[in-house]
């Protein structure tokens, strides 16, 4: 199935999830809840892309791409769950648990499809030096 398919229903499978677990109810009511699973999904989607360009380059330019793309992820969710905590005072539990879920799932997809692009690019006969 195409990244972009399966990454629109992970996002629709985990916004669903916020709501049927109780603990987590009310903070799925919130506008945080479908900003993270969006925005994250959003981010997955820029870095698939951004690492299937590189490793249409060089293997060395894959590897760039996917210590950049890991980098990027991290701090962006340093910076968003440190922004949370120190300027909301409601479900700071249930935000930090959520923004784990989300950002694992969407990081278990991402390694899993960019795995898919390198071992294609590895079974293509490769294309004899032009002179």
């Amino acid at each position: 199935m195409k990244f972009s398919l399966l990454l629109m229903i992970l996002a629709l499978g985990l916004y669903g999830l916020g709501f049927s677990i109780p603990l987590f109810r009310d903070f799925a009511g919130t506008w945080m809840w479908p900003a993270l699973v969006v925005g994250y999904a959003m981010m997955s989607w820029l870095l698939y892309h951004w690492l299937t360009q590189s490793a249409q380059k060089s293997p060395h330019a894959f590897v760039t791409a996917m210590n950049g793309s890991t980098t990027v992820k991290m701090l962006l969710s340093m910076i968003v769950v440190g922004s949370y905590l120190l300027t909301q005072a409601e479900h700071r539990v249930e935000f930090s648990v959520g923004l784990f879920a989300v950002f694992m799932s969407n990081t278990v997809m991402l390694v899993v499809f960019a795995q898919r692009v390198v071992s294609k690019q590895r079974k293509a006969p490769e294309e004899p030096p032009k002179h």
